[in-house]
């Protein structure tokens, strides 16, 4: 997905794991349209997803957020679920 750089460092949170997880986020959500820059709107709504999940853990990136994380992940990807993006 193509971003301004400047709006999407913005958006990380100087963690590898957690900042790759947002950009596989913010894939899923562009998946109908690639070609489609990653706006506000987009970049907030993978924040806040990411957000969600890690406090659900407690603030731990452990085995079972990233389970979860690649569940959630999957499911926005999926073309059967284009109504979840």
């Amino acid at each position: 997905t193509k971003s301004d750089g400047g709006l999407m460092e913005s958006f990380l949170v100087n963690d590898p794991i957690r900042d790759k997880g947002l950009q596989m986020l913010i894939t899923a959500l562009t998946i109908d349209s690639p070609e489609v820059e990653a706006d506000e709107l987009i970049l907030s709504t993978a924040r806040a997803i990411e957000r969600a999940l890690f406090e659900e853990f407690n603030g731990e990136v452990s085995s079972a957020y990233r389970s979860k994380f690649r569940s959630k992940y999957l499911n926005l990807k999926d073309p059967k679920n284009a109504t979840l993006r």
